[in-house]
């Protein structure tokens, strides 16, 4: 099915990146004059308020200068651009999972020469001082974006600069638009996985830990725990789904808790992330029981989180290696292409699960 709305492009941003694209293959080299808006608006068959809005775009961007009375001129190569933007919506670096993607990025434009210029926004209002503050006074060579965002966000930020890389996924039930290249990492395949070393090791109550379904990273590993379980003829029990409010080790605590009361408890935890699953550990080891001994727990995210890290058997996400590739297509040009770049995951295996030993046989 295809989406026009969000697909199609405003024609100064299509014009933006036509003329973006001209530059890098060198039909206009660095120091040329511009044809006039009258000479381009002809060419591409566009009104000259396009053709000065796509212009203005790529002067805000750095690929252009424009001088009064003189015209527009492509930026000369020694004042290439060596500034790239990294852009956190809706969390702050102090967050484990965005700090990795932002230590990738950071040190991939060490190694390549370019400086990479953090900012954070709590709210899709708070966009245009980005714009005032950085963007308006800093030319970048493009942005990196990640964090919690929609599709609203998303199109704010593409207003502000024509070249953006996104890490990860979108809120809510809208697609990517074609025009940026999203990187993230691999689907259900990664979820399988965790679920087939749980069950070689004879484990067949298995419980889920999860977030909002209305997010797409917790409905996904959802999605797969069911489908597994119809896979192996496995009959689904509700109670041992728990659907948290949000992600914290507090709520994966009092979600194990609940877990821990029922008449048959699960003998294996399949947690949507790392702060689930340690969580969960809190509140085993609260009711006196053993991880793994007697109940394994497998998270997802190998999250730096203070000391826990190396005990808890989980999934590794690429999140440093995600944050390098971005910033490597930021310098390559983004230039409009629909593209996706999928990351296969690793299996960690640690400490936290073991074989099932059914009642009464010694460990």
């Amino acid at each position: 099915m295809s989406h026009p709305s969000i697909n199609r492009l405003p024609k100064y941003k299509e014009l933006r990146e036509t003329l973006r694209a001209a530059i890098v293959a060198g039909t206009f080299a660095p120091g040329d004059r511009l044809p006039s808006e009258h000479e381009l608006a002809a060419k591409y068959n566009v009104s000259r308020p396009t053709v000065r809005e796509a212009i203005r775009s790529l002067v805000q961007d750095g690929i252009l200068e424009c001088f009064q009375g003189k015209g527009t001129f492509v930026g000369k190569s020694r004042g290439a651009i060596k500034d790239i933007a990294f852009i956190l919506c809706g969390r702050d670096h102090t967050d484990p999972l965005f700090s990795l993607i932002l230590q990738g990025a950071e040190a991939r434009c060490l190694q390549r020469g370019f400086r990479l210029v953090y900012s954070h926004c709590e709210k899709v209002e708070n966009l245009s001082l980005i714009q005032s503050r950085l963007l308006d006074h800093q030319p970048v060579k493009g942005l990196v974006v990640t964090g919690i965002l929609d599709l609203k966000w998303l199109m704010r930020l593409m207003d502000l600069h024509g070249n953006i890389v996104l890490v990860g996924d979108l809120l809510g039930p809208n697609r990517t638009p074609d025009v940026v290249l999203r990187i993230i990492n691999e689907r259900s395949s990664p979820f399988r996985r965790c679920l087939d070393y749980l069950v070689s090791l004879g484990h067949r109550r298995i419980a889920h830990i999860t977030g909002s379904l209305n997010r797409v990273w917790f409905r996904e590993p959802y999605e797969a725990y069911i489908q597994y379980l119809k896979d192996l003829g496995i009959p689904l029990d509700e109670n041992l789904v728990i659907e948290c409010a949000d992600e914290g080790l507090d709520y994966g605590h009092c979600a194990m808790q609940r877990l821990l009361q029922l008449p048959n408890r699960p003998t294996a935890i399949f947690a949507a992330n790392d702060r689930f699953a340690w969580g969960a550990i809190r509140a085993i080891r609260e009711a006196q029981l053993r991880v793994p001994e007697d109940i394994s727990v497998m998270g997802m995210g190998d999250l730096p989180l203070g000391d826990r890290r190396d005990f808890l058997t989980t999934m590794a996400f690429n999140n440093i290696e995600m944050g390098g590739i971005a910033v490597d297509h930021v310098i390559a040009g983004a230039e409009g292409l629909c593209t996706e770049i999928a990351l296969t995951p690793k299996l960690i295996v640690r400490q936290s699960c073991a074989p099932w030993t059914p009642p009464g046989k010694p460990t």
